[in-house]
């Protein structure tokens, strides 16, 4: 019993000191902008289920992960020879299978990212190890070298957003340029609009931007913009730019793959 309460109290403790320590370092425990993001909508919950569904079981590579679970399935139900497995298996099984779907559920309510599913689909590429490994000797091996290839081939898309794999890189770096930029070139005096990303670098000085020593605002939606400068991120929350586009010059674009910042100087 001791190692049973251990397993559900050191998660909860865990979890409890992590948001004591956002509160210390961020004001709040959870996300405030995506907590409000949370709702019961059908037509948004079916939204997220089909973008969710797509991310687990067919992104990145992870379509032949699944063909290669429900084969390993059909194999193992139909075939005498295969190893069967034991209790703890089979416990582990139905674990899995409980905070996958608890897992999912959350999901579908909450602000969907993909990143946000790690925590369920994780275990759940652990259960697909665990059927591989009753495959036989030659079949494994030849089977995981693919998943292998296939993962270091899906590790990077350089194509377009995602929150799940190295492409995320593309918005440091871009904004890491822009930011030099305005160091160098923008006089200190001048103050400069952000959309996010780019301003929320701005709320926590520990991830490790050199920043600008201009005074920064946050620009988002059809909020007026003001700004001597402003930086538009893109991806990144939406701005109309037709909105405030008469009222400033375009300055300079930064690319790097996917993702851009564009800068305008007010007229």
């Amino acid at each position: 019993w001791k190692q049973s309460m251990a397993l559900l109290l050191i998660p909860i403790v865990l979890f409890g000191i992590f948001l004591v320590i956002q509160k210390i370092q961020n004001g709040y425990f959870l996300y405030p902008l995506h907590e409000s993001l949370i709702n019961f909508q059908w037509h948004d919950i079916l939204v997220k289920k089909r973008e969710l569904y797509a991310f687990i079981f067919h992104s990145q590579g992870r379509s032949f992960f699944t063909y290669g679970m429900l084969i390993s399935l059909f194999i193992y139900f139909f075939r005498e020879n295969i190893i069967p497995y034991n209790l703890k298996e089979k416990k582990l099984f139905v674990l899995i299978s409980i905070l996958f779907i608890g897992g999912f559920m959350f999901s579908v309510i909450n602000f969907y990212l993909a990143r946000y599913a790690q925590f369920f689909l994780l275990p759940l590429i652990l259960l697909g190890v665990i059927f591989i490994s009753k495959l036989p000797h030659l079949t494994k091996l030849s089977f995981s070298i693919l998943l292998i290839i296939i993962g270091i081939q899906n590790i990077d898309n350089k194509e377009k957003f995602v929150d799940s794999d190295m492409a995320y890189v593309a918005h440091i770096k871009v904004q890491e340029e822009a930011f030099k930029y305005l160091m160098n070139s923008i006089p200190l005096d001048k103050n400069v609009g952000y959309n996010w990303p780019m301003s929320m670098t701005f709320w926590n000085k520990n991830l490790g931007y050199q920043l600008p020593l201009n005074k920064s605002i946050e620009v988002y939606g059809n909020k007026p913009i003001t700004t001597d400068y402003v930086a538009l991120t893109n991806p990144g929350e939406l701005i109309n730019e037709e909105h405030f586009i008469k009222d400033y010059t375009f300055v300079k674009e930064f690319k790097v793959d996917y993702a851009t910042v564009r800068l305008y100087e007010r007229k």
